[in-house]
Protein backbone atom coordinates (compact mmCIF):
# COMPACT_ATOMS: atom_id res chain seq x y z
CA UNK A 1 0.00 0.00 0.00
CA UNK A 2 2.54 2.14 0.60
CA UNK A 3 3.64 2.14 -3.07
CA UNK A 4 -0.01 3.34 -4.35
CA UNK A 5 0.03 6.07 -1.72
CA UNK A 6 3.74 7.26 -2.51
CA UNK A 7 2.09 7.36 -6.51
CA UNK A 8 -1.24 9.16 -5.44
CA UNK A 9 1.16 11.37 -3.66
CA UNK A 10 3.31 12.22 -6.63
CA UNK A 11 0.19 12.16 -9.16
CA UNK A 12 -0.84 15.13 -7.49
CA UNK A 13 2.71 16.74 -7.33
CA UNK A 14 2.64 16.49 -11.16
CA UNK A 15 -1.02 17.64 -11.51
CA UNK A 16 0.16 21.00 -9.48
CA UNK A 17 2.81 21.27 -12.15
CA UNK A 18 0.52 21.11 -15.09
CA UNK A 19 2.03 17.34 -16.07
CA UNK A 20 -0.81 15.75 -17.14
CA UNK A 21 1.33 12.31 -18.67
CA UNK A 22 3.41 12.39 -15.72
CA UNK A 23 -0.15 12.67 -13.60
CA UNK A 24 -1.25 9.54 -15.40
CA UNK A 25 1.53 7.56 -15.24
CA UNK A 26 1.27 8.01 -11.14
CA UNK A 27 -1.52 7.18 -11.60
CA UNK A 28 -1.49 4.01 -12.88
CA UNK A 29 1.03 3.00 -10.73
CA UNK A 30 -0.93 3.54 -7.96
CA UNK A 31 -3.71 1.68 -9.14
CA UNK A 32 -1.11 -1.06 -10.25
CA UNK A 33 -0.72 -1.48 -6.31
CA UNK A 34 -4.03 -0.77 -5.00
CA UNK A 35 -5.32 -4.58 -5.36
CA UNK A 36 -7.52 -3.63 -7.92
CA UNK A 37 -6.20 -7.07 -10.07
CA UNK A 38 -7.72 -9.52 -7.53
CA UNK A 39 -11.15 -7.12 -6.28
CA UNK A 40 -12.33 -6.90 -10.24
CA UNK A 41 -11.61 -10.62 -11.07
CA UNK A 42 -13.87 -11.43 -7.38
CA UNK A 43 -16.56 -9.26 -8.96
CA UNK A 44 -16.20 -10.01 -12.25
CA UNK A 45 -16.46 -13.71 -11.19
CA UNK A 46 -19.96 -12.69 -9.11
CA UNK A 47 -21.49 -11.18 -12.05
CA UNK A 48 -20.60 -14.12 -14.24
CA UNK A 49 -22.13 -16.49 -11.36
CA UNK A 50 -18.63 -18.10 -11.15
CA UNK A 51 -17.80 -16.76 -7.49
CA UNK A 52 -18.85 -19.63 -5.38
CA UNK A 53 -17.26 -22.33 -7.56
CA UNK A 54 -14.13 -20.54 -8.16
CA UNK A 55 -13.65 -19.75 -4.24
CA UNK A 56 -14.56 -23.02 -3.29
CA UNK A 57 -12.13 -24.73 -5.94
CA UNK A 58 -9.23 -22.38 -4.79
CA UNK A 59 -9.59 -22.55 -0.98
CA UNK A 60 -9.17 -24.73 1.27
CA UNK A 61 -11.36 -26.13 3.83
CA UNK A 62 -11.33 -23.63 7.04
CA UNK A 63 -13.30 -23.74 10.06
CA UNK A 64 -16.72 -21.87 10.35
CA UNK A 65 -15.00 -19.08 12.83
CA UNK A 66 -11.84 -18.59 10.65
CA UNK A 67 -14.98 -18.34 7.26
CA UNK A 68 -16.80 -15.84 8.83
CA UNK A 69 -13.87 -14.03 9.68
CA UNK A 70 -12.35 -14.22 6.30
CA UNK A 71 -15.50 -13.17 4.63
CA UNK A 72 -15.25 -10.24 7.21
CA UNK A 73 -12.16 -9.34 6.43
CA UNK A 74 -12.62 -9.73 2.63
CA UNK A 75 -16.01 -7.19 2.99
CA UNK A 76 -14.26 -4.70 4.67
CA UNK A 77 -11.22 -4.80 1.83
CA UNK A 78 -13.64 -4.42 -0.40
CA UNK A 79 -15.36 -1.47 1.06
CA UNK A 80 -12.24 -0.04 1.49
CA UNK A 81 -11.29 -0.31 -2.27
CA UNK A 82 -14.83 1.15 -3.52
CA UNK A 83 -13.41 3.72 -1.01
CA UNK A 84 -10.25 4.77 -3.17
CA UNK A 85 -10.83 3.05 -6.58
CA UNK A 86 -13.54 5.20 -7.76
CA UNK A 87 -12.02 9.05 -7.42
CA UNK A 88 -8.53 7.57 -8.79
CA UNK A 89 -10.61 5.01 -11.79
CA UNK A 90 -12.52 8.32 -12.42
CA UNK A 91 -9.44 10.77 -12.46
CA UNK A 92 -7.24 8.33 -14.67
CA UNK A 93 -10.49 7.95 -16.84
CA UNK A 94 -10.77 11.81 -17.42
CA UNK A 95 -6.47 12.32 -18.12
CA UNK A 96 -6.87 9.17 -20.85
CA UNK A 97 -9.80 10.60 -22.27
CA UNK A 98 -7.80 14.05 -22.68
CA UNK A 99 -4.76 12.31 -23.76
CA UNK A 100 -6.88 10.27 -26.41
CA UNK A 101 -5.99 6.95 -24.77
CA UNK A 102 -9.41 5.15 -26.01
CA UNK A 103 -8.19 1.60 -25.27
CA UNK A 104 -7.03 2.69 -21.61
CA UNK A 105 -10.32 4.86 -21.31
CA UNK A 106 -12.47 1.97 -22.30
CA UNK A 107 -11.28 -0.01 -19.75
CA UNK A 108 -11.53 2.30 -16.90
CA UNK A 109 -15.38 2.78 -17.51
CA UNK A 110 -15.61 -1.18 -17.56
CA UNK A 111 -13.85 -1.36 -14.49
CA UNK A 112 -15.61 2.31 -12.88
CA UNK A 113 -19.32 -0.04 -13.70
CA UNK A 114 -18.60 -2.47 -11.70
CA UNK A 115 -17.87 -0.18 -8.57
CA UNK A 116 -20.88 0.38 -6.39
CA UNK A 117 -19.56 3.27 -5.03
CA UNK A 118 -19.82 4.41 -8.79
CA UNK A 119 -23.63 3.45 -8.98
CA UNK A 120 -24.79 6.94 -8.78
CA UNK A 121 -23.30 8.31 -12.40
CA UNK A 122 -23.58 4.76 -14.45
CA UNK A 123 -25.69 6.51 -17.22
CA UNK A 124 -22.81 9.00 -17.54
CA UNK A 125 -20.03 6.24 -17.74
CA UNK A 126 -22.65 4.33 -20.01
CA UNK A 127 -23.30 7.18 -22.43
CA UNK A 128 -19.30 7.38 -22.35
CA UNK A 129 -18.59 3.69 -23.11
CA UNK A 130 -21.39 4.06 -26.10
CA UNK A 131 -19.24 7.26 -27.23
CA UNK A 132 -15.97 4.84 -27.32
CA UNK A 133 -18.15 2.17 -28.69
CA UNK A 134 -18.94 4.71 -31.32
CA UNK A 135 -15.57 6.02 -32.11
CA UNK A 136 -14.30 2.16 -32.45
CA UNK A 137 -17.13 1.37 -34.80
CA UNK A 138 -16.20 4.23 -37.33
CA UNK A 139 -13.24 3.42 -39.92
CA UNK A 140 -11.59 6.10 -38.65
CA UNK A 141 -8.22 5.82 -37.52
CA UNK A 142 -7.60 5.81 -33.68
CA UNK A 143 -4.00 7.24 -33.14
CA UNK A 144 -1.81 6.23 -30.64
CA UNK A 145 2.34 7.75 -30.14
CA UNK A 146 4.57 5.71 -28.51
CA UNK A 147 8.39 6.33 -28.52
CA UNK A 148 9.92 2.95 -28.83
CA UNK A 149 13.12 3.98 -28.34
CA UNK A 150 12.66 5.07 -24.51
CA UNK A 151 11.56 1.18 -23.68
CA UNK A 152 12.18 -1.77 -24.96
CA UNK A 153 8.43 -2.79 -25.93
CA UNK A 154 5.60 -1.45 -26.00
CA UNK A 155 2.24 -3.46 -25.40
CA UNK A 156 -1.22 -1.66 -26.39
CA UNK A 157 -4.75 -2.90 -26.04
CA UNK A 158 -6.36 -3.36 -29.49
CA UNK A 159 -9.81 -2.53 -30.26
CA UNK A 160 -10.44 -3.27 -33.57
CA UNK A 161 -8.86 -6.36 -35.84
CA UNK A 162 -6.46 -4.51 -37.75
CA UNK A 163 -3.68 -1.77 -37.19
CA UNK A 164 -1.37 -0.04 -39.13
CA UNK A 165 2.22 1.72 -37.77
CA UNK A 166 2.91 4.66 -39.19
CA UNK A 167 5.91 7.24 -39.19
CA UNK A 168 8.72 4.91 -37.90
CA UNK A 169 12.24 6.74 -37.09
CA UNK A 170 13.96 3.37 -36.40
CA UNK A 171 14.49 -0.45 -36.85
CA UNK A 172 11.95 -2.23 -35.80
CA UNK A 173 13.33 -6.14 -35.55
CA UNK A 174 10.20 -7.86 -34.06
CA UNK A 175 6.52 -7.34 -33.62
CA UNK A 176 4.48 -9.96 -31.12
CA UNK A 177 1.27 -9.62 -31.61
CA UNK A 178 -0.69 -11.65 -29.51
CA UNK A 179 -4.57 -12.45 -29.55
CA UNK A 180 -6.16 -14.36 -26.84
CA UNK A 181 -6.42 -17.83 -29.04
CA UNK A 182 -2.73 -16.70 -30.91
CA UNK A 183 0.46 -15.47 -30.99
CA UNK A 184 2.25 -14.04 -34.01
CA UNK A 185 5.68 -13.07 -34.03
Amino acid sequence: QESYYKNLVLARYAHSENDAQAQLAYLNEAYAHSGAYDYFKRKRRQINGTENEASLRDKPKKGKNERRALAKANANEAKHLEQVLYPLLHEKLLLELDEGKISDAYASIESLLLLESAQANKASYLQQKQILDNIVATQDLIGTKANLGEREFWQQQLLRNTFHLTDINRKIYKIDERSSNQRHV
